[in-house]
């Protein structure tokens, strides 16, 4: 038959993809007091550059103080949530 040459894996019933979501990031720039800027890159890379663009420090997503860097442009660290699944999710009681 012609029309049956569908590849297996393809279709609604096929797997949701296993790898973690990447979460890009917008390039902002801050100055600082002292003629520095805090630069968030691309890929959530915080770096902290003297006057001279030189890198004084630098903070990845998965280093402890990253959120609060991230703070300033207005990144809120929080963990990651589950959507409910269905209407049984809910509370006992209806209506609530």
């Amino acid at each position: 038959m012609a029309g049956s040459d569908v590849a297996e894996g393809i279709g609604p019933d096929r797997s949701a993809p296993t790898r973690p979501p990447v979460r890009h990031y917008k390039r902002r720039e801050l100055a600082t007091a002292d003629g520095g800027s805090f630069v968030l890159r691309t890929d959530g890379t915080i770096d902290l550059l003297a006057a001279d663009r030189t890198v004084v420090q630098s903070w990845g997503p998965e280093d402890a103080e990253w959120g609060d860097h991230a703070f300033r442009f207005g990144i809120r660290v929080q963990e990651r949530t589950i959507a409910p699944r269905g209407p049984d999710t809910g509370s006992a009681k209806p209506g609530f």
